[in-house]
């Protein structure tokens, strides 16, 4: 992530000295977020061809990178599937940052009809700050308080650009097609904090048939075995 530190032209020739920790990132392929601080801080972030977000934080929040390796997609029905490797770096702690007395917990959001296989808890960490969340680094140890959430367990609190990244999991349960984002915790509450910028898809089935045409001609169909309950809008081709 690039960092540039930015000034301010004010009226006439007068050099105004920017807000303090007046930042600006420039975005890759996922999301631009914009974010308006309190406490004179201010972010500028240019996101690239993913979605605009616009979040509201205090003085007491902290910056997060949380980033999956990439954009995944699954098929209604899927047997377990490997999830791809997770990201986790404080970036700003403002505020109390990520705590050993709160742990990290990755959860799979309500309109993905998929879970965590909750049978994969033997995982690998690397990364500085690999040891703050196991004793015998890279092997690492999970648990789910549910099947849509992972919990990682903190050993030590952690600094500023202490960074993880986890490989292992695996997602499970496929049912409904819908795509969304895996979000962070860092609370011990289960509330959002961070969206990963790389969405989670799941397709469902296509079935090709042949149809004997007479005087007509034969068609190609696309069928869908079930429609989505997050109402996406689908063309069905007859």
């Amino acid at each position: 992530m690039r960092q540039y530190l930015v000034w301010i032209f004010c009226a006439g020739v007068v050099l105004c000295a920017p807000p303090a920790q007046a930042l600006y990132f420039g975005g890759g392929t996922g999301d631009g977020y914009g974010y308006a601080l309190g406490d004179s801080r201010s972010w500028g972030f240019f996101g690239g061809p993913g979605r605009g977000e616009v979040m509201t934080l205090t003085a007491a929040q902290t910056l997060m990178t949380f980033t999956s390796a990439a954009v995944q997609t699954f098929t209604m029905g899927d047997p377990s599937t490997a999830a791809s490797t997770l990201t986790i770096r404080q970036d700003t702690a403002i505020g109390a940052g990520v705590l050993a007395a709160k742990g990290l917990r990755v959860i799979i959001p309500a309109a993905l009809d998929m879970t965590w296989n909750t049978a994969k808890t033997a995982l690998t960490v690397t990364g500085s700050a690999a040891g703050k969340v196991s004793a015998s680094a890279p092997a690492l140890t999970v648990t789910y308080p549910d099947n849509k959430t992972m919990l990682i367990s903190v050993l030590a609190d952690f600094v500023d650009t202490d960074t993880i990244v986890v490989a292992g999991m695996e997602f499970n349960n496929f049912t409904f097609i819908g795509t969304d984002y895996l979000e962070l915790d860092i609370s011990g509450a289960g509330s959002l904090y961070e969206f990963d910028p790389f969405q989670k898809m799941i397709l469902a089935p296509e079935r090709s048939r042949g149809f004997l045409g007479g005087a007509g001609r034969g068609e190609n169909e696309l069928d869908i075995y079930q429609l989505p309950r997050n109402a996406l809008d689908l063309g069905i081709l007859f």
